[in-house]
């Protein structure tokens, strides 16, 4: 046990060393930096390149952060689209100091706050230095070597350590043979076992890992208790599988009465969300005819300020829309809390409004993450597949809330724009 606490004493002091890489085995490494995406994570993880250079994106924003001792100079090539002003390319060069960080953001950030937008085809490429000399991880195989200290399995994993050991405790070290940790028994120098952990019928390596302490030359045997349980458990079986069968027959028929009582109350909650749909529809049209009415009586009353009559009686009619917009707005709010409401109570989950859709506020098999909107989820579940790549859904009568599977297709970026665009210039 001295041997094992001294071994782990050496590896921890060891480890104190190494602050520039996370392994305890290295080796010098030069790297050619031209042509490398450092936005490809494949290529970064590869080479540990965030000791170069370390990339955060926040949506149409860069943070880069040089790692190094001297300067950066770097080129940024990107393709920024939305669907208010098209597509542009962008191409520029920053300079980042030592150990120092650079914000960089497109030029049509600020339009992008009330409009979406998404970057694409992102490369970001070093211009100078053009080579750097770093330590590497040294590999065992194609994996890291594995750190002193690191778990491995002694029957199989000598190669992957680091030190070209796994001793019998299970871990890398300088010893093969060690003494065993936590009660376990050394088993004929290969490894360190713990004692009664194979079953009845199971293989076993040394006898001492036999629950019942008997064994023939290749499994463990069942001990005595286990069979009189054994038997015990055959006749309890036997009595409780006649009362299971009877139970069965009673329980099917209760579960077709629960099922058309489910069915019922989903197809009323179904209802229930079709009319406050139709109802927010209307409030949202006469939402917007009073927001025109108010457009053009604010129009009236700039006219009839500089005429300077009748101003009064226009202010009060502006007044007057203004409390029946307040009034309509939280007609629509009460009319969305009422959607999510009925869609939490047919769905199980909670959603949530963006940008006109329903959203299902965590994710649907993740709860970790965002959720996706509620028509994708109701597409690629009926059609068992995602949304093909490169595509968008496209809500056939042009209303947000109507997610029925009928109601929606699959179409390019190109074709989803055109069908807007139709629309609004008809």
């Amino acid at each position: 046990m001295r041997k094992v606490l001294l071994l782990i004493f050496l590896i921890l002091f060891s480890i104190s060393f190494i602050v520039a890489l996370d392994c305890q085995y290295t080796k010098k490494t030069q790297i050619n930096l031209e042509g490398i995406n450092f936005y490809n994570t494949e290529q970064i993880e590869e080479y540990n390149l965030n000791q170069i250079l370390e990339i955060n994106e926040n949506k149409l924003s860069f943070t880069l952060t040089n790692n190094l001792d001297q300067k950066l100079k770097l080129k940024i090539i990107y393709n920024m689209k939305s669907s208010w002003f098209g597509e542009h390319s962008s191409e520029v060069e920053v300079e980042i100091g030592p150990y120092d960080s650079y914000v960089y953001k497109d030029k049509s950030y600020d339009s992008c706050v009330n409009h979406p937008c998404y970057l694409e085809n992102i490369k970001i490429y070093v211009l100078d230095p053009k080579y750097i000399s770093f330590n590497r991880c040294r590999l065992c195989g194609s994996q890291p070597c594995l750190d002193d200290g690191a778990s491995c399995n002694p029957l199989f994993d000598d190669s992957r350590c680091g030190s070209g050991i796994c001793n019998i405790a299970g871990f890398c070290g300088s010893e093969k043979i060690v003494d065993c940790p936590n009660g376990k028994l050394n088993c004929k120098d290969m490894a360190c076992l713990e004692t009664s952990t194979k079953g009845q019928g199971e293989a076993y390596d040394c006898p001492f890992e036999c629950k019942s302490n008997r064994w023939d030359e290749e499994k463990c045997l069942r001990s005595s208790n286990e069979i009189l349980v054994f038997w015990l458990f055959i006749l309890i079986g036997f009595g409780g599988g006649s009362y299971l069968i009877f139970k069965s027959f009673y329980k099917r028929s209760w579960l077709k009465k629960e099922q058309k009582i489910m069915n019922k109350a989903k197809e009323k909650a179904e209802n229930l969300v079709k009319g406050a749909q139709k109802a927010l529809k209307k409030i949202n049209h006469d939402l917007e005819e009073k927001k025109f009415q108010k457009s053009e009586l604010k129009k009236e009353l700039d006219y009839l300020k500089n005429k300077k009559r009748n101003s009064l009686k226009v202010k009060k009619e502006l007044t007057r829309l203004n409390e029946e917009i307040k009034s309509l707005i939280e007609k629509e709010r009460e009319n969305k809390e009422k959607i999510l409401r009925e869609y939490k109570k047919s769905y199980g989950h909670d959603f949530v409004f963006e940008n006109g859709y329903i959203r299902f506020k965590k994710g649907y098999n993740d709860p970790s993450k965002k959720g996706d909107f509620f028509h994708k989820w109701i597409f690629e579940s009926a059609n068992k597949r995602r949304v093909k790549k490169g595509y968008e859904l496209h809500h056939i009568d042009f209303n947000k809330l109507n997610n029925s599977l009928e109601n929606l297709e699959e179409l390019t970026p190109e074709e989803h724009r055109k069908k807007h665009n139709e629309r609004y210039n008809k």
